[in-house]
């Protein structure tokens, strides 16, 4: 499976409400490179499980990695 279907099937989890299998496939993709989009995601699925600590973090990484991300941005 590809980078950018495992991110999809992410995104797909994440919308579903499926935190858990969202997550493992932004670990996934960040165990192959760095991508701001993967960890703002992650950092979506620790805020949708009331994780606040490490949803603000994972955030703030991403925006330090591109300061234009927009989901994180946006979160």
């Amino acid at each position: 499976m590809s980078s950018n279907e495992i991110f999809q099937q992410g995104v797909n989890n994440l919308n579903s409400g499926n935190f858990t299998e969202a997550r493992k496939s932004f670990k996934k993709i960040l165990r192959k490179k760095v991508d701001s989009n993967a960890i703002a995601l992650l950092a979506i699925c620790d805020l949708q499980e009331n994780n606040l600590h490490d949803g603000v973090i994972g955030l703030e990484k991403a925006l330090r990695i591109d300061p234009n991300n927009e989901i994180a941005r946006n979160n």
